[in-house]
């Protein structure tokens, strides 16, 4: 869980979860995982100003036992075989990255959802 020290923190806690959700409603069915990440790393880019600075990592990765659990994007130890496509019946987390305030505060927030034809099945929906 997150807690909110100030109304700066809950502004951009919220500013994050609504970029998750827009792009986690992407994930269906054939959506492309590059595409899916280049638009959301650009959204958020041009949302935060100089104060912020984010971890990349994979925005999707898969869920399960292993450190980095497949499928997603990038991984430092593997070069190919990657999955290009989101399919039926993955289950899958969005967002492994945080935005962090260089004043010594930072954000993280992860949903888990099942992908789908049309839209995905959210499991762990947050309810602040």
């Amino acid at each position: 869980r997150t807690f909110f020290l100030n109304d700066r923190q809950r502004t951009i806690y919220e500013f994050f979860k609504d970029k998750v959700h827009k792009y986690m409603d992407k994930c269906k069915d054939g959506q492309s995982i590059k595409e899916l990440k280049n638009n959301f790393y650009k959204e958020l880019k041009r949302g935060l100003d100089k104060e912020f600075n984010f971890l990349t990592g994979p925005l999707l990765h898969g869920v399960g036992i292993k450190v980095y659990e497949f499928p997603h994007l990038a991984h430092p130890f593997i070069t190919d075989g990657f999955i290009k496509n989101l399919k039926e019946g993955m289950v899958l987390a969005f967002t492994n990255i945080g935005v962090y305030s260089k004043n010594g505060w930072g954000i993280r927030y992860e949903e888990t959802f099942l992908v789908t034809k049309n839209k995905p099945v959210i499991f762990t929906l947050d309810n602040l």
